[in-house]
């Protein structure tokens, strides 16, 4: 079955574009979705601009470090006070600023639906750039303290607690950086579990699941209600349920924290088993940059893993493959999804797979469970040990609202 749009609204009470997606009518002459998905591929290509540009500074600035005179130069420069952290900081957001601008301006004019409002973009860039520049100046801090009165433990320890504050405080977090608000408890009962709408403007926004082992929340869009059927709306609840209940989004969580500890564990070692000055901050920061690419590489493949055996799951459940098949259709053009894709850049940049991919893969036995999620939670948890990858890549770069909660299956 296809699905069609019938023509764009404009909903003036929350404020976002919504649409009338329907099995069989004609394309109207304009596809906002279609065109959605036609800007996958240059935000696809911005994404890899930004985040290589970051690993080749990161890699230059600590080859410059690494040298004595220059270290000695940087040191003098750079260790005059904490405040000198607030520059670093003030550069890094300086050099995210031209591609922030590309995808959350430039593409936003070329790719999004006609009507969205556009101009809150620099009022919204600028509350979320202020939290997280905030954020790293007392990360930052944070880790010269605790190496002045506890060394190596304290700092790791630090960034342990840091990890799990993000993950218990994501609501909050998802409110400061882009003031966004969440309903109250709502909807059925009868999955046990209740979930929070929202209204938003980012169309991708494709909310989750938030909060700690044992108290999670499902978050979902309000806007999705009209764009998707009642089932299928009703589908979406049942699989963030399920992410739940698999233990698929507590796997994610967890690779996604351990990832980030043992990077920080190893760019600590790196940097003597402390950060007790601002330039040893400017460093471990780099290190943990590299780290993340890593992470970009490798935690990809967990997270297609999960998402196929999601799938499966609903499928066995429902006894065939036929709404689970319109269910993905639906769902993926919401959040950018490419019809298909080449299999290796799929395999490099894609923690979710393509819609092609997600149908073959249906009527397959998924061996491994993998872990949900665990590629984009990364991005986010990442915020706990400076790592300037958090919002480069290409679902989030631009976009302040998906730094927090990226789009997710």
């Amino acid at each position: 079955m296809k699905y069609f749009v019938e023509g764009p609204t404009f909903d003036k009470r929350v404020d976002c574009v919504t649409f009338s997606v329907c099995a069989g009518n004609p394309l109207s002459s304009y596809d906002p979705l279609d065109r959605m998905t036609t800007g996958a591929s240059a935000r696809l290509k911005l994404g890899i601009t930004t985040v290589g540009t970051w690993v080749l500074l990161s890699i230059a600035g600590l080859t410059l470090l690494s040298s004595r005179p220059v270290a000695e130069i940087a040191t003098m420069a750079v260790d005059l006070s904490r405040l000198s952290l607030a520059s670093w900081i003030t550069l890094y957001l300086l050099v995210q600023l031209p591609f922030d601008w590309v995808g959350g301006v430039l593409f936003a004019r070329r790719f999004d639906p006609p009507g969205k409002r556009r101009q809150r973009f620099w009022r919204s860039w600028l509350r979320g750039a202020l939290v997280q520049g905030l954020f790293f100046w007392g990360v930052g801090c944070g880790l010269m303290t605790a190496a002045r009165y506890g060394g190596f433990f304290f700092s790791l320890m630090l960034v342990g607690l840091l990890i799990c504050c993000l993950i218990g405080l994501q609501r909050f977090m998802l409110h400061l950086v882009s003031g966004l608000r969440l309903d109250g408890d709502g909807g059925e009962r009868r999955t046990g579990l209740l979930w929070r709408e929202c209204d938003c403007e980012e169309i991708a926004f494709s909310g989750g699941v938030i909060g700690w082992f044992g108290h999670e929340r499902i978050v979902v869009p309000r806007a999705w209600k009209r764009l998707l059927s009642p089932s299928q709306f009703l589908r979406l609840i049942d699989r963030r349920h399920l992410q739940i209940t698999s233990g698929q989004r507590s796997r994610g969580v967890l690779v996604a924290g351990g990832w980030i500890w043992l990077g920080a564990i190893l760019a600590l070692l790196l940097e003597g088993g402390e950060v007790a000055r601002p330039l040893d901050v400017v460093r471990f920061s780099l290190w943990m940059t590299l780290w993340q690419f890593l992470g970009l590489l490798l935690l990809p493949t967990l997270s297609r893993n999960a998402t196929f055996s999601l799938d499966q799951q609903q499928t066995l459940l429902d006894g065939g493959p036929g709404n689970q098949v319109d269910f993905i259709t639906a769902t993926s053009r919401l959040t950018e999804g490419e019809q298909e894709r080449n299999q290796i850049v799929e395999a490099i940049f894609h923690p979710l797979p393509s819609v092609t991919n997600r149908i073959k893969a249906l009527d397959q036995h998924q061996g491994s469970r993998g872990a949900w999620n665990a590629n984009r939670m990364m991005l986010y948890l990442a915020w706990a040990s400076l790592g300037l990858l958090s919002r480069a890549v290409h679902c989030n770069v631009g976009r302040p609202l998906l730094w927090i909660l990226p789009p997710v299956d």
